[in-house]
């Protein structure tokens, strides 16, 4: 099945998901019920892997046409590598959250497992938008920290081919990915392509009714967002020259997205 089983209740030990899973705030006041119970326990494992990945509830069966639910998460290949790798220490906390689950009033859970999603080769995480002056010290290190952490990164020098139209190469980038971020500088706001590369960014986020424009500000905040004042309603990340630090909220974002879409 290519699933890393970290519970498995009573029963035959496979499992095929029926159909798609439970309503987005069911599912989010149960587990919220579920992390209460196991906080109180003091099952902080437990708590960890609730928190760590982007688990929902589906309605499952097997061969044998038995009828029950999964507790299940899809994850990119380097996350679901450290999820595989690290199973047997994981498996006492499943199955404290399975039994947590049943205890809060929801459904009989008899597998936690997590599968590999796999990667569209034409969709990205994230598009990174910025001047050509910021691409050496900053643009280029932090999509390689990302694309070697399993974030998928739209860097222009990477998919944009001799000869192809880099206007449409640019919106079909920022239309495909999940969100796009900008590196702000005083060198981007000097340069007119960048800008353009965001208001095309700004109108899908407006057509798409989705907040998907990730300011990061490398500089004075209140200098830099004085000259693009949409972004000052939305929280920025300071560049401190640690590309793990964009890579952890990144990760936050892409499981709550998750979350979402499931």
């Amino acid at each position: 099945m290519g699933e890393v089983i970290l519970y498995h209740g009573a029963g035959a030990q496979d499992f095929e998901v029926l159909g798609p899973s439970w309503e987005t705030a069911e599912s989010s006041r149960l587990l919220f019920n579920v992390k209460r119970l196991l906080t109180v326990r003091g099952q902080t494992d437990a708590v960890l892997l609730l928190d760590s990945l982007p688990f929902v509830i589906s309605p499952a069966t097997n061969h044998f046409n038995d009828d029950f639910h999964v507790l299940h998460a899809q994850l990119p290949l380097l996350e679901y590598e450290a999820v595989r790798i690290s199973q047997g220490e994981k498996r006492h906390a499943a199955a404290q959250i399975a039994k947590a689950i049943s205890e809060a009033n929801g459904p009989y859970i008899r597998f936690v497992a997590v599968g590999l999603a796999l990667a569209d080769i034409e969709e990205w995480d994230v598009f990174v938008c910025h001047a050509s002056e910021d691409k050496t010290e900053i643009a280029r290190p932090l999509c390689s920290h990302l694309e070697s952490c399993g974030i998928r990164c739209w860097l222009d020098e990477a998919e944009i081919a001799w000869g192809e139209s880099i206007v449409s190469k640019i919106q079909e980038g920022i239309s495909r990915a999940r969100f796009v971020l900008v590196i702000l500088t005083s060198r981007f706001l000097q340069k007119p392509w960048p800008q353009k590369e965001l208001r095309t960014a700004l109108t899908f986020d407006v057509e798409s009714e989705r907040s998907t424009i990730l300011p990061l500000l490398v500089g004075e905040p209140q200098s830099l967002l004085s000259s693009i004042p949409f972004l000052k309603e939305k929280r920025y990340l300071s560049w401190n020259g640690d590309p793990a630090v964009v890579e952890r909220e990144l990760r936050k974002l892409i499981r709550r997205q998750n979350r979402q879409l499931a």
